[in-house]
Order: C-alpha cells, then sequence, then structure tokens
C-alpha cells in the first residue's frame, strides 16, 4: 500500500507510529525542501517558509518570499483600536526560532506545517488536474492570548521579484478589481484597503495573487509585495464606536 511521507525537522520527540505509518524521519536538524505538483515546484527555506514558485509549463521562477510582520502601537495620542490601526513605524519581521516543520507528501495532497508558540503556518500544495493544483493553499492559526502580544498587529507579507511599482489591486465585495496606488507621503495606515475576497500585484510578465477565505485588510508596502493582516490584539478602547 503506497502512503505518504512525512518528515519532521528541529526534533528529536519520537511520534506515535503504526504501520504503515511508521518510517516517519526525524531530524534535529533543518534543510531547504521543495514539493511539486503537475503544475508548480514551491521552494522552502529550513524553516518551512516558502521562498519561490516555479510554473513548469514554461519553467519561470518567480520568488515568493513569505515572512510575518509585527506592528505594535502609537505610545502617544490616538492608539489603535477596535476601529483605528495606528501603527508605530513599519512592520518589523517576526522571527521564526527554530520552528517545528513538518512535512508531508502524498499521491493527492503534499503539506508542510510549521509550528511556533504563536503560529501554526500550514501551505497545501494539491496534486490535481484542475485549477485547485495550479496554486498554493495557506492557513494561518494565530494565537496572540500571551502577555507578549499585547497591543499587536500580524500580517503575512510576500515579497517577489514582480515589478509592481507602487500599484496594486484589490477586489471590491467580490465583484470587480480595484486599482490602488501607495503613496509615500501618507501615513502606513492609509495605504491599507479592504481586501474582501483577492488582492494581486503584476507587471508585464507575471502576476502574483492571493485570494482569501474572508475579508482582510491589505497593501502593497513596496514593489513586488503584497501584504495582508491576519489579526490583532489591542488593550485600548480608540472611543470610535
Amino acid at each position: 500500500m503506497s502512503v505518504a511521507t512525512v518528515k519532521i525537522f528541529n526534533s528529536n520527540a519520537q511520534p506515535f507510529q503504526v504501520i504503515p505509518f511508521d518510517a516517519v524521519e526525524i531530524s534535529s536538524a533543518a534543510s531547504d525542501f521543495s514539493m511539486s505538483n503537475t503544475y508548480v515546484t514551491a521552494d522552502f527555506d529550513a524553516n518551512g517558509m516558502l521562498q519561490a514558485i516555479t510554473t513548469k509549463d514554461d519553467a519561470v521562477k518567480t520568488e515568493a518570499k513569505i515572512e510575518f510582520m509585527e506592528y505594535g502601537t502609537k505610545a502617544r495620542g490616538d492608539k489603535s483600536g477596535a476601529y483605528l490601526f495606528m501603527p508605530d513605524g513599519p512592520g518589523k519581521v517576526k522571527k521564526l526560532s527554530s520552528p517545528l516543520v513538518r512535512i508531508v507528501e502524498g499521491k493527492l495532497r503534499s503539506s508542510v506545517t510549521v509550528v511556533q508558540k504563536w503560529i501554526t503556518h500550514i501551505v497545501i500544495l494539491n496534486s490535481s488536474p484542475g485549477v485547485d493544483g495550479t496554486g498554493l493553499m495557506i492557513e494561518n492559526d494565530i494565537d496572540l492570548t500571551s502577555d507578549g502580544m499585547n497591543n499587536r498587529e500580524i500580517s503575512m507579507r510576500v515579497s517577489s521579484n514582480v515589478g509592481s511599482g507602487d500599484v496594486f489591486f484589490t477586489d471590491l465585495n467580490g465583484f470587480q478589481m480595484i486599482r490602488r496606488k501607495r503613496y509615500a507621503k501618507l501615513p502606513i495606515q492609509a495605504n491599507f484597503y479592504p481586501l474582501p475576497s483577492m488582492g494581486y500585484i503584476q507587471d508585464s510578465k507575471t502576476r502574483l495573487s492571493i485570494i482569501s477565505g474572508q475579508p482582510l485588510g491589505g497593501t502593497s508596502a513596496a514593489s513586488g509585495q503584497l501584504e495582508v493582516m491576519l489579526d490583532r490584539r489591542l488593550m485600548q478602547d480608540d472611543n470610535r464606536g
């Protein structure tokens, strides 16, 4: 019987195993790896974070580096709350510290799961002849309940080599796409827009799209970047409702 192969990085713990799932590869160290199906190959770093996507029909490799960003809130004046987003400056990359990385490769579906105390990040690649095999499915489960996450807002940023300049696109209630432009003279929060179901950046050769399962806020903080807000934990009322 053919079953999925399982690899676990940054762990010495032996998981419970039963036949035929009794060949799990355990490693205390991690290394770069990739997964592929009929349409695409996805490259990951040692922390299990996506780095690039290669489309097989034209052999074009597009950088698509996933990072998680953290925003604080202003120390004085209006602060972030239920209605306001008032960051204390540009987002800072939230580093992953030797996360548990679980790689499962099967005939129908392959996945990468990255586990830290504050997040479970899953990337799924379906082996399907349909459109669901042409992209990656990403799930993020955020936990901001610890005291160290007070007044923190977490986003996911995809950085690519797409030459999008200061233009990006978000949808309007799922019915049409709206062209957005990033203005350097505006504060950070003024360049975030509603992203009800989809956003993308593009140049003359490549388009990078994110399709969301729920309404989010989104922006493009720099050329080639696409960023969506994931979760926030704020400790004060912004007196807006």
